[in-house]
């Protein structure tokens, strides 16, 4: 896997991510406490948010990952194949965002995410 066309930044750190986690799930806490780490660490929450949606939207749509929506604690595999699903996507994960507001993110909500699988000892090389 490969990603083209995207700020070095989020290369590594989109590497660093599912190379650490490869065989497990991504929660949104965690990948949301990755980002503000590596990113913003003072910063407010809506940018926060912002770098966070911005750095899915790259991993959608490069097809690295395997996206979970969570609604009442049980996840739904989400299948997107255009530029148009993932929008959407990212519209729903906003708005409930907006909805969970300055709290913490739990495990359990809003997404998980999964790497996806490639050629043995291939496996994400995505730079």
């Amino acid at each position: 896997m490969r990603i083209e066309n995207v700020d070095m930044n989020y290369k590594s750190f989109i590497k660093e991510l599912l190379e650490t986690n490869e065989s497990d799930y991504i929660f949104a806490n965690v990948f949301i406490g990755d980002v503000k780490f590596t990113y913003c660490p003072e910063e407010s929450i809506d940018v926060i948010k912002r770098k966070s949606l911005d750095i899915l939207t790259v991993m959608l749509k490069e097809n690295v990952v395997d996206i979970y929506i969570i609604r009442e604690s049980e996840k739904t595999k989400v299948k997107y194949q255009s530029i148009d699903d993932i929008k959407i996507i990212i519209e729903s994960i906003n708005e409930k965002w907006n909805q969970i507001g300055e709290q913490q993110v739990l495990p359990n909500e809003l997404f998980w995410l999964k790497a996806k699988k490639c050629e043995k000892g291939d496996h994400l090389s995505i730079l």
